[in-house]
């Protein structure tokens, strides 16, 4: 069980992929963990699961150059990101974005996983600042 916190969650989750199943996958698994958290008593938003069907559906492009000020509105108004460690999420163009937009907003940033079919929150803030330290670094290298 993650204990709550006041305010609202951004939950930051790879989505992009050439195939379709993997985007459906990550939908179906951020929507679960989406779920959880929320039973749970956290007022969270997932971008993921929000928009997926209506992207879907409606033919929307798939990727941050169309989302990323959207969700730039949106994570400057909660109170902090945690990142669903899934896998691809290391790979993620739309985490290491929305990482910058939350540290620039000073936003607390954690991380947590899917573990034995619970929602676990790692003190994975020091794994997700190397992560986005190095890209970052790689990036203006």
């Amino acid at each position: 069980m993650i204990d709550w916190k006041p305010g609202v969650a951004y939950i930051a989750s790879p989505y992009s992929h050439p195939d379709a199943e993997v985007r459906e996958r990550r939908w179906r698994d951020v929507m679960e963990a989406t779920a959880i958290l929320v039973q749970e008593g956290n007022h969270v938003y997932s971008p993921i699961a929000h928009w997926h069907s209506i992207a879907t559906i409606f033919k929307l492009p798939k990727g941050w150059g169309f989302w990323g000020a959207v969700d730039k509105e949106i994570i400057e108004r909660c109170d902090r990101i945690w990142v669903y460690m899934m896998s691809g999420w290391d790979e993620s163009e739309g985490i290491f974005e929305e990482l910058k937009i939350a540290r620039k907003a000073g936003l607390e940033i954690e991380g947590f996983r899917m573990l034995h079919g619970n929602l676990e929150f790692e003190l994975s803030t020091e794994v997700l600042r190397e992560w986005f330290d190095k890209i970052l670094h790689d990036r203006t290298t």
